[in-house]
């Protein structure tokens, strides 16, 4: 079976998602410094001695075409504020998982994970075929899952539409 997820930029006017590269290492790590989010329970972002690794892990399961990692980059402040990711991809079954996603605190509830939660979801039914996507989030996560309701619902009028 081909590589069904391969390395793609994403963007809109406001954020670009690039896949994840070593060369993010300095950007992620000062994005995970930002509210301390390794100390939170709930989210997957990693200790900013444990970035190197983490996005090692990141690329090996691109790889192993298990996901498509991407960074995301705020175009209005030319800066990277965090991370998302296609996981669990079933190629067979056409079925992906959005999750993995941390954000900058300072990036949190400003708009960037709806809007980037939209340029997965078009692209995963557009492009990829998808026939379900699935997000990924943890209870503690309320204010994440009243933002994908969100992005579900422009994303449902966006389709309907076409």
């Amino acid at each position: 079976m081909n590589k069904w997820l391969n390395k793609v930029k994403l963007k809109n006017e406001n954020l670009k998602l690039e896949p994840l590269e070593l060369s993010h290492i300095d950007g992620l790590t000062n994005a995970v410094k930002d509210g301390e989010l390794w100390n939170l329970w709930y989210t997957s972002a990693p200790n900013p001695k444990e970035v190197q690794c983490y996005i090692e892990k990141a690329i090996k399961d691109f790889e192993e075409d298990k996901s498509l990692p991407f960074a995301v980059f705020d175009t209005n402040k030319s800066q990277l504020v965090g991370t998302t990711r296609f996981m669990n991809a079933d190629q067979k079954s056409r079925r992906v998982e959005i999750g993995t996603t941390w954000y900058a605190k300072s990036s949190q509830r400003t708009g960037i994970n709806t809007q980037c939660k939209y340029l997965l979801l078009k692209y995963a039914f557009e492009t990829l075929k998808c026939i379900a996507v699935e997000f990924r989030t943890h209870l503690a996560q309320y204010t994440i899952k009243n933002s994908n309701y969100k992005t579900w619902s422009k994303t449902r009028r966006y389709f309907e539409k076409s």
